[in-house]
């Protein structure tokens, strides 16, 4: 005899088959599952046509031989059990010994869908692909509603396993923070259940974000945007995540206001400024089609040093957002407008990239009229890049010496006209 004689195809249990005079070899023996009416142990191989699968055995004393049930890939039978000898069966005082494997579901996804249109897959073993029609359905509970007959197909990630596809009829009346219900896998064609359940949500329809304001911000972040939608659920997670061509920028978790209404605070955006795309994600999952149009724009926080001299300066520019790549070489212009003298012209620096998204480094040329304050002014492409907050940046030229060495030395002699450049 052996035992247990029923197994999930989907998790392997230990068989211990009873007898006498086994060997001590473990090596040679293994357990052989075979579909029914393959006319042949399968001792000796797989049987033309027939669904097989064979184990080890693990252990072996005089009166007992231990195997595994297998892994079983096709759909949920019962077959014929044999114990082989090298590749010999062993002839049993009853005959021939029936195993039966049970199908059973694994897990679900996704776990939640809208309650008018909810769409999900239930993975498991044991469910039949070779059927010609559609035969297994998904119920709910409570309310006993049953979604359209779906066909099961073999799992793509693992050959053992197989799903069904959940076409969830319309959900009408849920609560404003959705329904939880259990689905349960019915296999119509033979009038049976498929265990265990599994849970699923049903959202009010609406999570879905249409409408965000501002939409456009600077990059440096912390500027409040808000999403509306409907039947936003304070008890789940909400993330605002920021996407360009080939950067992401995730917020911290939004606060729900209201059924309608997320807000969150801008994460600092890390890369050159532009359009981008936003999108809210519920527990790591995207709502909605492709997103919110959304941008960021290049920001001026600081500027450093504060003065430099008339025959030549040097200054950074320090914000975020600053565009930066090989295109985009000569796109910066620092320019300086004088306080002082309303006369004079203003003073542009030599055209210069971005040293990274946050510094432009500006070089500015002998500046020919006096010493005095000015406004800066960031262009980029012809455009004032914005200052972070209401503050003015400016900078100050100031007159000074200018000394050169020659290696020479240059006696001076009272009387004598000393020219200062």
């Amino acid at each position: 005899s052996f035992s247990p004689v029923i197994a999930s195809a989907a998790h392997p249990i230990t068989i211990t088959v009873d007898g006498r005079g086994w060997g001590t070899d473990v090596a040679a023996f293994t357990c052989v599952f075979v579909s029914v009416g393959a006319n042949a142990s399968g001792c000796a191989g797989a049987p033309e046509g027939a669904r097989y699968v064979r184990t080890n055995a693990v252990s072996v004393t005089s009166r007992e031989v231990t195997c595994p049930s297998p892994l079983w890939p096709f759909f949920a039978e019962k077959v014929d059990f044999a114990i082989c000898d090298n590749g010999v069966e062993v002839v049993t005082s009853t005959g021939s010994k029936v195993f039966t494997f049970f199908p059973e579901v694994l897990h679900i996804s996704p776990i939640f869908g809208k309650a008018s249109a909810a769409t999900t897959s239930i993975t498991g073993a044991g469910f039949d692909v070779s059927r010609a029609s559609p035969s297994y359905l998904c119920t709910t509970s409570p309310r006993g509603l049953n979604s359209s007959l779906s066909f099961a197909f073999t799992d793509p990630g693992d050959a053992n396993r197989q799903y069904v596809v959940c076409d969830l009829p319309a959900w009408s009346d849920p609560p404003l923070g959705g329904q939880k219900i259990s689905l349960t896998v019915v296999d119509t064609l033979l009038d049976a259940v498929i265990h265990p359940n599994v849970s699923f949500h049903l959202d009010r329809d609406g999570e879905v974000p249409t409408h965000v304001s501002p939409n456009v911000v600077p990059a440096s972040g912390g500027d409040v945007v808000n999403v509306t939608g409907d039947f936003f659920t304070p008890s789940v997670t909400y993330i605002f995540v920021f996407t360009s061509a080939d950067h992401t920028v995730s917020s911290a978790p939004a606060t729900v206001l209201s059924k309608t209404l997320l807000t969150v605070a801008t994460p600092l955006w890390t890369a050159s400024a532009g359009a981008v795309t936003l999108r809210v994600t519920r527990d790591g999952v995207p709502l909605g089609g492709a997103g919110l149009p959304f941008r960021f724009t290049e920001i001026i926080t600081m500027s450093v040093p504060d003065s430099g001299l008339v025959f030549g300066s040097y200054l950074t520019v320090h914000g975020v957002g600053f565009e930066t790549g090989v295109m985009h070489a000569t796109v910066y212009v620092c320019v300086l407008t004088p306080l002082d003298d309303a006369s004079a012209p203003p003073l542009e620096s030599h055209a210069t990239a971005a040293v990274s998204y946050t510094a432009v480094e500006c070089e500015f040329p002998k500046w020919q009229l006096r010493g005095q304050r000015f406004n800066l002014t960031l262009l980029h492409s012809g455009s004032p890049v914005t200052t972070l907050g209401a503050f003015q940046l400016t900078f100050e030229l100031k007159s000074g010496w200018l000394s050169a060495s020659l290696g020479l030395e240059t006696p001076f002699q009272g009387g004598q006209l000393l020219t200062v450049k």
